[in-house]
């Protein structure tokens, strides 16, 4: 094989990471933390996933549990919330100015509120990435994949890898969601076989469906009080 091809296809994040670590192949970096290290361990994952997916995905083991993939998605979410502070300083400032019931005004107040989030985000970062990912694996089960639900849970949580683009003012959201989708599609054909355009159907399929329901409750309700207020002003209802 000529070297200096070799050299051209070797993952991107080779310029981040030991050359050791790049070549070890089967597993990731963070479910051998107690070999590699906990900071050392996670720095590497985030790498690879932000620059080689491709790869990462590819030896990423699709069973073994999802407590650890969770805890990298909680310690990424925790690291975002933290470098997103002046942020949301910036972003929030009229609120900080003006103020509100249940936001006094202050920088005081902003930072208490933060903590508090910060504290009980290992909660909410939970709930969110179970309920995604059954969502989401209702997409892939009607399209065959071949991966189970922990699959498409450790590809979730993996891509959380994104969320530190929150941390950039006014468009870090917009940044982490559009990577964020791009590194699920890269997973979900990697664990559960699917061409690029199975993939993002499986995942927009079932934010679809979400919305097709959510409009079909609003019509309801829309309907119900209609016919409300039609048999209110009926010449029966104002008793005439």
């Amino acid at each position: 094989m000529d070297p200096e091809n070799s050299q051209s296809q070797e993952p991107f994040s080779s310029v981040f990471l030991p050359a050791e670590t790049v070549e070890k192949a089967g597993g990731t970096p963070w479910e051998d933390r107690k070999n590699i290290g906990f900071f050392s361990s996670l720095w590497q994952t985030w790498v690879q996933v932000m620059f080689s997916p491709q790869e990462f995905f590819a030896q990423m083991p699709i069973s073994g549990g999802i407590g650890t993939p969770l805890g990298f998605a909680i310690i990424l979410g925790i690291i975002s919330l933290i470098l997103g502070l002046p942020s949301n300083m910036i972003t929030q400032a009229p609120m900080l100015e003006e103020g509100s019931f249940f936001f006094p005004s202050g920088p005081d107040s902003f930072l208490i509120l933060s903590l508090v989030i910060i504290l009980f985000s290992p909660i909410w970062i939970s709930i969110y990435y179970f309920i995604m990912g059954v969502i989401l694996h209702l997409g892939v089960l009607i399209l065959g994949g071949r991966g189970g639900y922990e699959a498409t849970f450790r590809v979730l949580t993996y891509s959380a890898s994104t969320n530190v683009f929150q941390a950039i003012p006014f468009v870090g959201s917009l940044i982490s969601g559009i990577y964020g989708l791009i590194l699920t599609v890269i997973g979900f054909k990697k664990v559960h076989d699917f061409s690029t355009g199975r993939a993002v159907f499986a995942i927009l399929f079932p934010v679809f469906i979400f919305f097709l329901f959510v409009a079909f409750i609003i019509l309801l309700v829309a309907l119900f009080v209609g016919t409300a207020v039609f048999e209110a002003f009926s010449p029966e209802g104002l008793n005439l």
